[in-house]
């Protein structure tokens, strides 16, 4: 195994800087999904790795090994094909490139043996709540992706919409991705910006908004169809009605075709769009909500995000877990203090993401979870900057004590978790657990950069009409404010 990268100067602490607030007893190390995993891999490919810090560093070490593993671990839908993990020829750019699937059909195969159990809960913060089952997601996303059929959208088409965080969206998305046709999403409203959704062009809009609507007129393809409650526009209920398939007719595509196209922001700071391909969103979400937020089948998961957040991605990819995601549309205001607690508890979720402003917020309000069971949370996960020790402290004292506090770094442009936390590492006040598995992040110059490919790399960085690929050159440079502990773990500021 190689040494270490050199951690970076470990800013001024004070007594409270990374106090032990958790740790994982016996049985949370032995049913652990990642344990599992790593079981695995001794049985099926002999390795024996005794720790979080060894799995990570053979992860950043045989790339093509690890993301080859987590390919057959989690039995991905598809055809893996006879070619090799990355084509040498693309310098680390091109993965799977004998590999055909659908991020839809992955997303959607629990639906074939689990189909009476629940795939999303929708709140709002009118009071509403609707629950729809595996069998009914998959049925509704085969009505709406026939239905855009019928509007001539096929594969490499944009679909667009302005759609708040409700089932609408999710299905709309699901069935865009079923055909193969590019998504890009953004909340209604004014303020929320539709860069990616006018530049791609879109085929056809979901969207309720008028101004939406008015907005992407000017597209350069043209108006799109629009599709909702508008003067004009084909109705919800009426796309794709009098069909009665029970799942989408999924498009096989290659590991690299895009997905969705989403605005994110490079390393100095300007915004760019970036599309990411089905295989490598299917192999890092997996990869993150499973083996380190430890979400599986049955679980609830409930992540604070609107739909013009990269967290809405990872919300919905719950479903490529078996898990049932909980959607909830706090309107334009966004969740007021101890909100989420409340619908965590009576929805049983048994992970809870919030943004760190947010968790900051309940701190200094005092919007613990007084008088809230949580029987099930087992994490709560925060994006953003690292919450303070003294914020870290107050989940413990007044939110739940038995719980994974996992802050995480995430990063848009690849729409992934660099650091995060592990059930089987400790949490720590202040401190982000440890570097994700399969992402080698060192610091060179005082920044930090990724140093091996990672299969979530935009598949075309500087969104439609190309662009040189960083990764070619074998680094990915970062603008986030990161240091990296002795230890692994990491702090964002």
């Amino acid at each position: 195994m190689p040494t270490e990268p050199a951690a970076s100067p470990a800013p001024p602490s004070t007594k409270a800087d990374r106090a032990l607030l958790w740790e994982p007893g016996t049985a949370e190390r032995e049913n652990a999904r990642v344990t599992a995993y790593m079981d695995w891999l001794a049985r099926d490919r002999g390795l024996l790795l005794g720790s979080y810090g060894e799995l990570w560093r053979w992860s950043v070490t045989e790339v093509d090994a690890f993301w080859e593993s987590v390919w057959a671990y989690f039995g991905v839908a598809g055809e893996r094909g006879a070619g090799p993990v990355r084509d040498a020829a693309a310098s680390g750019a091109r993965w799977f490139p004998g590999a055909t699937l659908n991020y839809a059909r992955n997303a959607l195969r629990h639906a074939r043996t689990n189909p009476g159990a629940p795939a999303v809960i929708a709140r709002s913060a009118s009071g509403g709540r609707t629950a729809i089952t595996w069998a009914e997601l998959a049925a509704e996303t085969a009505r709406v992706a026939a239905g855009l059929r019928d509007l001539g959208v096929e594969q490499g088409d944009h679909v667009a919409g302005r759609l708040p965080n409700a089932p609408e969206a999710l299905i709309a998305f699901l069935a865009a991705a079923a055909i193969g046709a590019v998504w890009s999403v953004r909340p209604p409203g004014p303020g929320t910006g539709a860069a990616a959704p006018a530049r791609i062009g879109p085929k056809v809009l979901f969207t309720s908004d008028p101004a939406a609507a008015e907005e992407l007129r000017s597209a350069p393809t043209g108006p799109p169809t629009v599709v909702g409650d508008l003067p004009g526009a084909v109705a919800w209920a009426d796309l794709g009605a009098g069909g009665a398939a029970r799942e989408p007719a999924y498009t096989a595509v290659g590991f690299d075709h895009p997905l969705w196209v989403l605005d994110a922001a490079d390393a100095t700071g300007a915004p760019r769009p970036v599309a990411h391909g089905h295989g490598g969103i299917v192999l890092e979400h997996l990869k993150t909500l499973v083996l380190h937020r430890d979400i599986g089948r049955g679980d609830v998961l409930l992540l604070q995000a609107d739909t013009g957040s990269t967290t809405w991605n990872h919300l919905v990819g719950g479903l490529l877990a078996g898990a049932t995601v909980l959607l909830y549309d706090s309107g334009d205001a966004g969740p007021e203090p101890g909100r989420l607690w409340r619908i965590a508890d009576e929805e049983g979720a048994d992970h809870l993401g919030l943004d760190a402003r947010h968790l900051d917020a309940c701190a200094r309000a005092g919007a613990g979870a007084d008088g809230l069971a949580l029987e099930r949370l087992r994490g709560i996960g925060s994006w953003g900057p690292t919450p303070s020790p003294e914020t870290s402290a107050w989940v413990y004292r007044d939110v739940k004590r038995d719980v994974l506090l996992g802050p995480a770094w995430a990063c848009a442009e690849l729409c992934a978790e660099l650091a995060g936390p592990s059930p089987l590492l400790p949490a720590r006040a202040g401190v982000i657990a440890a570097r994700c598995l399969g992402a080698r992040v060192e610091l060179r110059d005082g920044g930090p950069i990724i140093t091996r490919p990672m299969p979530s790399m935009p598949v075309d960085p500087a969104g439609p009409g190309g662009g040189e690929d960083p990764a070619r050159a074998g680094a990915w440079p970062l603008g986030d404010r990161v240091t990296v502990l002795g230890d692994g773990g990491c702090v964002l500021r």
